[in-house]
C-alpha cells in the first residue's frame, strides 16, 4: 500500500511541532526528520515515537539524511535561524537563503519530486529562491506565507465576538510581514457578509487596529517564550493533510503570481486550491479598488 512519507528539515521548535501535530492529525504514516544535529533529530523522533500509542492513526518517526528524503511526497522546509525574527523577519533573508540554496542541492540530489512547502523566513522571499531553482515543477513549490496570519485573524474576531472559531471564514493576503493586508469584503459570519453581522452583533471593529494586532502576535510571543510553534505546528500538518489527502482544500498560501492579480513575477499570500499537486489553482477573488490597492502595495514590499 501507499505510504504517506512526510519530510521536515529543521528538528528545531516548529519541525517538533508540524511532527506532532502530524501524527494527532493523522496527516501523514511515516514522519522524517533531518538535522544537522543528528543527535537532537534522533532525540525528537524518540520523544515522538513514544507518543505514537495515543496518536489516532498508525505513524512512525525516524530520523534521516537528505538522501533518505527522496521518497517523501511532501518535504517541509524549517531551516533558518529563527531568533533572527523577533523584530523583524526580513532579518533571516541573507543567512536563510544562503542555507536554503544549499539545502535544494542536497533535495534534488535526493531524487525528491514532491511537494516542497517552506516555512523559513521571510516566507515569501525564500519561497521564491526555491521556486526559481527549478528543480521542481509549477505549484510543487509554495509557502506558508499568510495561513497563519488567517488564523490569528480568526482567533482575534473569536476574542472579539465571543463566537467559536468555527463562526468565521476569513483570510489575509500579501506579504507574510508588515505589510499584509485584510480583505474585510471576503470574511464572513457564518454565511453572512462582515458588515451585515457586525451591525447585528453590534461589534465595532477599528480595521488597522485589527491588522496591527495580528501583526503584532508573533512580536507577543517570541517576546514571552522566544519562539513560535504551535500555531504554525497546526497550520503545516492541516496543509500536508490538504495535499496527501487530495482533498482540493481553499488555503491562503504563499504562491509566485504570474498575472493573478495584475503582479507579475512576485511571491504572495493568495487563497490557492490545495490537492495531491500541490498549488493547483490560484483562487482569483474578487477584491475593492482599496484592497486592490493595498495588495499591490505590499506586493511592491516583496518585491
Amino acid at each position: 500500500m501507499h505510504k504517506r512519507i512526510l519530510g521536515i528539515i529543521g528538528a528545531g521548535h516548529v519541525g517538533s511541532h508540524i511532527a506532532y501535530a502530524a501524527g494527532m492529525l493523522d496527516a501523514a504514516d511515516i514522519v522524517k526528520i533531518c538535522d544537522i544535529n543528528e543527535i537532537a533529530a534522533a532525540s525528537q523522533v524518540q520523544d515522538l515515537n513514544d507518543a505514537v500509542k495515543f496518536m489516532p492513526g498508525k505513524v512512525h518517526y525516524e530520523s534521516a539524511g537528505y538522501p533518505e528524503l527522496g521518497d517523501c511526497g511532501i518535504i517541509i522546509n524549517t531551516a533558518g535561524k529563527t531568533s533572527m525574527s523577533a523584530e523583524n523577519r526580513d532579518n533571516e533573508l541573507i543567512f536563510t537563503a544562503r542555507l536554503i540554496i544549499s539545502c535544494m542541492e542536497k533535495v534534488q540530489a535526493s531524487g525528491f519530486s514532491g511537494v516542497f512547502i517552506n516555512v523559513a523566513n521571510p516566507c515569501d522571499v525564500i519561497t521564491q529562491v526555491i521556486s526559481e531553482s527549478g528543480i521542481l515543477p509549477e505549484g510543487h513549490v509554495f509557502g506558508t506565507g499568510t495561513s497563519l496570519d488567517s488564523a490569528r485573524l480568526t482567533d482575534y474576531l473569536s476574542q472579539l465576538t465571543g463566537l467559536d472559531h468555527n463562526s468565521f471564514d476569513g483570510l489575509v493576503m500579501g506579504e507574510h510581514g508588515d505589510s499584509q493586508m485584510i480583505p474585510w469584503s471576503h470574511i464572513d459570519f457564518m454565511g453572512q457578509p462582515f458588515e451585515k453581522a457586525a451591525r447585528e452583533f453590534g461589534i465595532h471593529i477599528d480595521r488597522e487596529q485589527a491588522r496591527k494586532h495580528i501583526l503584532d502576535t508573533a512580536r507577543r510571543i517570541y517576546k514571552g517564550k522566544g519562539c513560535t510553534e504551535f500555531g504554525i505546528g497546526a497550520v503545516l500538518s492541516n496543509i500536508a493533510r490538504a495535499v496527501m489527502h487530495d482533498e482540493k482544500r481553499i488555503l491562503p498560501v504563499s504562491v509566485l503570481l504570474e498575472g493573478e492579480y495584475g503582479e507579475q513575477g512576485v511571491p504572495a499570500g493568495v487563497p490557492c486550491v490545495i490537492g495531491k499537486n500541490g498549488v493547483e489553482e490560484i483562487m482569483e477573488i474578487s477584491l475593492t479598488e482599496k484592497e486592490k490597492e493595498q495588495l499591490h502595495n505590499s506586493c511592491n514590499v516583496i518585491r
